[in-house]
Order: structure tokens, then C-alpha cells, then sequence
């Protein structure tokens, strides 16, 4: 009986530790917007995966003068080992980056899923945000 519940305790704990993290990024990029006097939209959509069922995950749509980039995280669990996925598109263009979760950082890839060799920050965004949308 403590191996049925043990699953559902693991899955539940970590989904709270995965959607705390993209709240975490979510206000972290809010931040750097605001401080660039970036438009910027906050909205969530639903994913649905095996093992932690349906729940909902902030989506960003950010506007500068170099152009706009949505950022949607896709999914906690994912091939390779990475502890989660968030998909970067850029506007009108749909380049792509994507970021990866590994350990305590997020590594970047650019559309042919390449390891870009910067680390996430704010000068990353806005190098993401003039190379996606132009």
C-alpha cells in the first residue's frame, strides 16, 4: 500500500516544485521587462502530462522595439534527462529558442537545438528577443 501512494505524493510534489519554478521565471522576466519598459502580457494555458495530470502555466508575450517574443513553458518531463522545457518564439519570424532545466540552471538552444553558450539572464532575453524577432 505505501508504494501506491508514494507515486501519487512524488508526482504531486513535483509538479508544486515545477510550477513554482515558472512562477519564480515568470516574475524574474516580468522584472527585467518592467526595467526595460517592455510591453509585456501575462496569460497561462493548460498542459496535460502523464504522470502529473492537467494544470495550468504562466505564458509571456513580450514587446520591445527590437521586436516581440512569446514564452511558453511545454512540459516538466522531457526525453534526455531535463528537468523541464520552456519554447521561446519569436514574432512575426516563429524562430524558436527553447531552455532547458538542468540542475539549478537553464541552458539555451537555439532553433536547431544547439547550445547557445550564454547563461540565462536578462542580456540573454534581450540578445533572444533581437535575434528571434527580426
Amino acid at each position: 500500500m505505501k508504494a501506491t501512494l508514494a507515486a501519487p505524493r512524488a508526482a504531486n510534489n513535483s509538479l508544486r516544485e515545477w510550477k513554482s519554478l515558472l512562477n519564480q521565471f515568470a516574475d524574474e522576466v516580468e522584472t527585467w521587462a518592467q526595467e526595460e519598459n517592455w510591453s509585456i502580457h501575462k496569460s497561462s494555458k493548460k498542459l496535460t502530462e502523464r504522470g502529473l495530470g492537467s494544470y495550468r502555466v504562466p505564458v509571456l508575450k513580450l514587446k520591445s522595439p527590437d521586436g516581440e517574443i512569446w514564452i511558453e513553458p511545454t512540459a516538466r518531463f522531457i526525453a534526455g534527462g531535463g528537468e523541464g522545457r520552456i519554447d521561446i518564439v519569436g514574432w512575426p519570424t516563429h524562430s524558436r529558442a527553447t531552455l532547458i532545466r538542468n540542475g539549478n540552471t537553464w541552458k539555451i538552444f537555439d532553433d536547431y537545438f544547439k547550445p547557445v553558450r550564454k547563461q540565462w539572464s536578462k542580456k540573454a532575453l534581450t540578445t533572444l528577443i533581437e535575434q528571434l524577432a527580426a
